[in-house]
């Protein structure tokens, strides 16, 4: 296309549509757009493993939804809220330390979180179930997170720290998992530079 050709910006910018041309040379079956052509484009993947990718790590597959009128209503309202209440923050931070270094002093990895939501380490994807389901069963609702949305032998469970948890929720949730960590094989000692690795999910505890 000539660079004046108005169809868009690639034929403008030659250099970028230069590159978008390699990029689909080398990698076919990944290059997906909406600007590369006037009428949009979209090469397939045509691997499992290219879509298993794109399913956990496309921004707009995991984000993207449009948001009904109530739900756009509650997140006004929330925001209000956080507007004209400062100590919810205050409630939250002081929550999430709390809650952060009792589950550090029972042993478990915080993956060096600095939010309120803390992943706590376990490494075995079916460890991981196993662990969410007896927290469950014991009143505390926590996910699992496995690959693909982490590395093999890296599975986390995610908890979620609110400034309208009290401390004896918090504390109810501890004990739970102090239990978890003393019944089942919970890893100790574990660093952010030598997290184990695996070749394959590990289904041993399911």
């Amino acid at each position: 296309l000539p660079q004046d050709s108005g169809f868009s910006a690639p034929p403008h910018y030659r250099y970028a549509y230069e590159l978008i041309e390699e990029i689909r040379r080398a990698a076919p079956d990944l290059c997906i757009g909406g600007a590369c052509y006037p009428e949009g484009h979209l090469e397939s993947p045509s691997r499992d493993r290219d879509l298993d990718y794109l399913r956990h790590k496309a921004r707009t597959l995991i984000f993207s939804a449009a948001l009904t009128p109530s739900a756009t209503a509650a997140a006004l309202a929330a925001l209000r809220v956080m507007q004209s209440d400062q100590t919810l923050f205050d409630r939250l931070w002081d929550n999430v330390a709390f809650f952060k270094r009792g589950i550090e002093d029972i042993g478990f990895f915080t993956m060096g979180s600095t939010t309120p939501i803390i992943p706590l380490f376990i490494g075995s994807e079916s460890l991981a179930f196993r662990a969410c389901k007896q927290a469950l069963d014991d009143g505390v609702f926590t996910t699992p997170v496995v690959y693909p949305a982490v590395p093999l032998g890296q599975a986390l469970i995610r908890t979620s720290i609110m400034p309208t948890h009290q401390k004896p929720h918090l504390e109810q949730a501890l004990d739970v998992f102090d239990k978890i960590a003393r019944q089942l094989p919970i890893p100790k000692g574990v660093r952010a530079d030598s997290l184990p690795q695996a070749e394959k999910m590990d289904l041993s505890y399911l």
